[in-house]
């Protein structure tokens, strides 16, 4: 017996326990209609238990009803592909991916540091880099994460360029563009209030 027959078999003994449940009510009252109404629940347990992958479904289907990400938190960008191209160092398709998710997902504190890490240390191209830095002060406008991620950045930045001229430049062009992108912010606000 292979074990995927042998966990269908274990699920399927498992999953009749709650089938039980009915024949006890119908035997202890003696009243069908009871009995009919103990089954409905059963039936569901019972095609849980049998069926995994549908009570994955229906629960994932639950959470998103009950605990909508715009009323509880911010949605969570889906980074397991990405980590497994990172894995097997596929670093273009990587940058790729998560450049998208970033444009998706500009919250996600996840998405960023990856994106930098796979630009500055694997990839090691300068006009990558700063697209990405871009991509940032473009897809946020939330100055804040502005100034946390490029302090990643300039870390990651640091790590490949060492603490000599180089590094010294790139961190006064990064921060250029973050008062940059923080004077347009402002003048778009400035627009919007009719100032």
């Amino acid at each position: 017996m292979t074990p995927s027959e042998r966990d269908a078999l274990k699920r399927g003994v498992v999953a009749v326990i709650p089938m039980v449940f009915p024949f006890w009510v119908l035997r202890t009252t003696g009243d069908a209609s009871w009995a009919t109404l103990a089954a409905i629940p059963s039936l569901g347990v019972f095609a849980f238990i049998l069926m995994p992958s549908l009570s994955a479904a229906c629960g994932e289907r639950a959470t998103d009803f009950l605990y909508r990400p715009g009323y509880c938190e911010q949605p969570r960008a889906p980074l397991s592909l990405v980590d497994k191209l990172m894995l097997n160092e596929e670093w273009d398709a990587a940058e790729l991916m998560l450049a998208e998710l970033a444009r998706r997902y500009p919250d996600d504190s996840a998405v960023w540091p990856r994106l930098f890490r796979v630009v500055w240390l694997h990839l090691d191209d300068r006009e990558r880099t700063r697209e990405a830095h871009e991509l940032l002060l473009s897809a946020s406008d939330d100055p804040v994460r502005w100034q946390r991620q490029t302090h990643m950045y300039l870390l990651l930045a640091e790590e490949r360029l060492g603490d000599g001229v180089e590094f010294k430049a790139e961190q006064s062009d990064a921060l250029r563009r973050v008062e940059a992108a923080r004077r347009q912010r402002e003048l778009r606000r400035h627009k919007r209030c009719g100032v």
